[in-house]
This record gives structure tokens, C-alpha cells and sequence, in this order.
């Protein structure tokens, strides 16, 4: 069930809850920016969009007609991005075209409403990277997320374990230069963005029943 990549009158079904998570680059060929997009009830992976060249603010329009497209339960796919560097630049740009449903990064952040952009998306740090990628891995081998990229597959054999104990790429290990050749090289990008995915699940899914209403009886 779930629909998985079906489309019906040119959209994925709407009567399902709906994700999107990203990882960024700076558009300018040094690293991928990555969406996935997922159904947060069955767990299908439905979309990955990659490139090399999309700036922070250029992904913002293009997460929002992403959203606008696959649309679903509550009108919009869940936005989830990794809030570090570049995500600063893409979650100003996703407000001001008023993008109306983003992960909030904590259940008792209380200045979301007064649009304070910290309490948006997931702060990257090592022990959070760990934790992060932890339980995707969990739910990859638990049949809690259905990946059908070979390519996003791939790319979770990139990462290991440091002598620092840190979970890292061989990327994150050497110094690099730009261009098209090096974002070729296995950044993880895909792996981080459908680790958020899979952390954005629970709260994309609370959307069917908040449209249900309080239980009567």
C-alpha cells in the first residue's frame, strides 16, 4: 500500500501525508544539494533530485513548486533540511515565499510563530550526525523506509566510523577543490537527506489525524 510512485491525475495521491527533506550545497559545483521526498505513512521514498549548482535560494523555489506539486494531506508535503551554512539561506528564502508546513526542530520551541528562523530544520553536529544516521540505518534494515534509489543506497557504503568515534565520509577526511568532478565524488548527500526524511516521518504523519479532529465518545 501507499502508492509508492503512483501518480493519479498526474500527482502522487492526495489522501496521504507527505515529506520533503534536503541537504545543501552552495550551487557552485563543490557538492551536491539533494531533495527526497517521501510518503510519511507507508515510508516509500518517492522523489530524489540532485545537482551540484542550485544555490540555497534557488533550492527554496524549487522545494516550494516541489510542494505545491505533490501537495497531499494538509495541502503540503513537511519540509525538513539540515539548518547549518547554506540551510540559513534556503529556510529565509522558504518563508518569504510563505511556505506554510516546516519541520520544527524541537516540540517546545516556542518562537516558531514569531518566526524565528533557529527553531526551524536539524542542526548538524557530530554526536547529532550520529544520532541522526543511526536510526535511519535502523529503519533502512527494519523495513521502516523503502528506498528504491541505488544511487542514495550507494552511497550509505561511504560511511564509516573514525578513530574519533565520529560517523564520516572519506570526503569529510581530505581537502578538495571545486568543480563538477568533486561533487562526483561521494559526499553522502543523498544519505543525509534521506536521513531526514526518515526524521521528519512522525511529525509529516500527525497531519491525518490533527485533520480528523479530537476523538468523540
Amino acid at each position: 500500500g501507499g502508492g509508492g510512485g503512483r501518480l493519479i491525475n498526474g500527482r502522487p495521491p492526495q489522501d496521504r501525508p507527505y515529506a520533503i527533506a534536503c541537504d545543501f550545497g552552495y550551487g557552485v559545483g563543490a557538492s551536491n544539494t539533494v531533495f527526497s521526498a517521501g510518503d510519511a505513512e507507508s515510508r516509500h521514498k518517492i522523489m530524489e533530485y540532485v545537482s551540484p549548482f542550485i544555490a540555497p535560494e534557488e533550492a527554496a523555489r524549487l522545494v516550494c513548486a516541489a510542494g505545491i506539486w505533490i501537495g497531499g494531506l494538509g495541502g503540503f508535503p513537511l519540509v525538513n533540511f539540515e539548518s547549518n551554512g547554506p540551510g540559513q539561506n534556503f529556510i529565509k528564502q522558504l518563508l518569504s515565499l510563505r511556505y506554510p508546513r516546516v519541520y520544527i526542530a524541537s516540540e517546545s520551541a516556542v518562537k516558531v510563530g514569531a518566526g524565528s528562523d533557529e527553531t526551524y530544520g536539524w542542526h548538524s553536529s557530530p554526536d547529532a550526525k550520529t544520532a541522526m544516521l543511526g536510526e535511519y540505518r535502523a529503519a533502512l534494515g527494519g523495513g521502516r523506509f523503502r528506498n528504491p534509489s541505488a544511487a542514495a543506497l550507494k552511497e550509505c557504503l561511504g560511511y564509516f566510523v573514525d578513530k574519533f568515534g565520529r560517523v564520516v565520509t572519506q570526503y569529510d577526511l581530505t581537502k578538495h577543490t571545486v568543480g563538477e568532478d568533486v561533487a562526483r565524488t561521494p559526499h553522502g548527500d543523498r544519505v543525509i537527506a534521506d536521513g531526514l526524511l526518515h526524521q521528519a516521518y512522525p511529525q509529516a504523519g500527525r497531519v491525518k489525524a490533527e485533520l480528523a479532529g479530537p476523538a468523540v465518545g
